[in-house]
């Protein structure tokens, strides 16, 4: 039998959604809350996610999530359990990840070493290959849907805005924005189709903030920063980050071309670049 929970009601400590027994309240998310829960029969910690709302649009679209993130078993990626609609609200059940979100590591600008940042932007460069192989176009790369967990690895989260590539191409109305504004391709901006290529700009930010603890386009609103991302060149990083091989640099700046056909050919093609250019430095500095 369906639960009896309202549609907009937050969970509280031992209350159940199906056989799920709730911990704790973990945070937002894209359609509601997001809970540490216990599963008995597994006898494992989960999070699970709440579609809150009954609007018809919104619920395909968080069903769409599970049925495109739940198709991709990759240790990078994270997994998806179970789908239950059945459920009032609806909802999903993935893995729980310990650790934080990237965006808390780049804010705080915890020291880690350049080894380190190139070992994971090759997972998440490899979790993006993965999903493109199998027609997924994530859309939303940015530092808060990146775990990083305690043991070092990462994990991609949130597809909640993803599209497989076997649905009809991908457009947006002028005007209308769908992901995370900072982190946007410019084909995104205007209402253009996207790609895998689309993913691989988003991961250059992700890339360059990162390295240098900034993005590389900020405006004072939405119109100035679009214009930016539209028109202007990044800064490249070897200009105020000396260590930066120029490798990494060029790699960097070929993500944030402006068209997509000047970026690289694939993100497992990224994945391969990055790891000749650790490779490169272990061997320099054993």
């Amino acid at each position: 039998m369906a639960s009896e929970i309202g549609r907009a009601a937050v969970l509280g400590r031992g209350q159940r959604l199906a056989r799920f027994e709730i911990r704790r309240r973990l945070g937002t998310g894209g359609f509601g809350n997001v809970y540490l829960a216990w599963d008995p029969l597994i006898r494992r910690k989960v999070a699970l996610k709440t579609c809150d709302t009954e609007d018809p649009p919104v619920r395909e679209r968080f069903a769409r999530e599970a049925r495109l993130a739940g198709g991709l078993d990759h240790p990078n990626i994270v997994r998806i359990y179970d789908f239950r609609d059945d459920e009032r609200p609806w909802f999903l059940v993935q893995e729980f990840l310990d650790g934080e979100d990237l965006s808390q590591r780049v804010a705080r600008r915890s020291p880690m070493s350049l080894d380190e940042k190139l070992r994971l932007l090759e997972e998440i460069a490899d979790a993006l290959a993965f999903a493109h192989g199998r027609g997924v176009v994530h859309r939303d790369v940015k530092p808060a849907n990146i775990r990083v967990l305690s043991d070092g690895r990462v994990k991609i989260l949130d597809f909640g805005i993803a599209r497989s590539l076997d649905d009809a191409p991908s457009t947006t109305r002028p005007g209308t924005t769908i992901g995370s504004l900072g982190y946007l391709p410019p084909e995104q901006i205007e209402g253009g189709p996207v790609d895998p290529r689309s993913d691989l700009f988003a991961l250059g930010i992700v890339a360059y903030e990162l390295l240098a603890g900034h993005r590389p386009f900020d405006g004072s609103g939405i119109g100035e920063l679009f214009l930016r991302i539209l028109h202007d060149d990044p800064e490249p990083l070897t200009s105020f980050l000396p260590d930066v091989p120029p490798a990494l640099d060029g790699l960097v700046l070929e993500c944030l071309a402006k068209e997509p056909a000047q970026r690289p050919a694939s993100a497992d093609d990224v994945r391969a670049r990055l790891e000749i250019i650790r490779r490169t430095l272990d061997q320099a500095h054993p």
